[in-house]
């Protein structure tokens, strides 16, 4: 498994996720034993099934589908993990936005509130991301949003890149 998670760790993925994937894997092969079983996989992956949302199951199966593979169990190429479930993000609306600052209204904090508000509701960056802004990254003259990849800054993005958004 450590060499398994050596070669995923050099296709760039984070300590976060990596550390997930051991969890995952070592789940599994405690529950399945040695050697690896195909029936016991099975019933394993069908507890898992009930037990997680499609999405986080879904990447359960995957991780264990590819570790499979890589120690060359010929099975492992009949497991397939469920399709990506539709995600219809939920659309704000003025009124919301309305609703939300009503909310806020009379805070000490208020001016303070509603910029961040507007500031979510009109670039479209998610929110995590918002928190991570610095005040230099935002440039209220070209109304820009330069959203940073930089673990070490503590700034991340879903993606793991750089980019940049707008704002009204």
């Amino acid at each position: 498994m450590d060499k398994f998670l050596k070669l995923r760790s050099i296709n760039g993925l984070s300590d976060n996720w990596l550390h997930d994937v051991r969890v995952t894997l070592e789940n599994y092969i405690t529950y399945v034993g040695w050697p690896i079983d195909e029936v016991e996989t099975l019933d394993y992956l069908k507890q898992l099934q009930d037990k997680y949302s499609t999405t986080s199951y879904r990447k359960r199966v995957y991780q264990i589908r590819k570790f499979l593979a890589f120690i060359h169990i010929d099975w492992a190429s009949n497991i397939m993990p469920p399709s990506e479930p539709t995600y219809l993000p939920k659309r704000i609306t003025k009124d919301d936005i309305n609703s939300t600052l009503d909310y806020f209204e009379g805070n000490q904090f208020f001016k303070q509130i509603k910029a961040i508000i507007m500031l979510g509701a009109t670039s479209g960056i998610r929110a995590e991301e918002l928190y991570q802004l610095n005040i230099e990254d935002i440039d209220i003259e070209n109304s820009v949003l330069h959203i940073n990849y930089n673990p070490a800054n503590g700034q991340t993005t879903k993606t793991g890149i750089n980019r940049i958004s707008f704002f009204y």
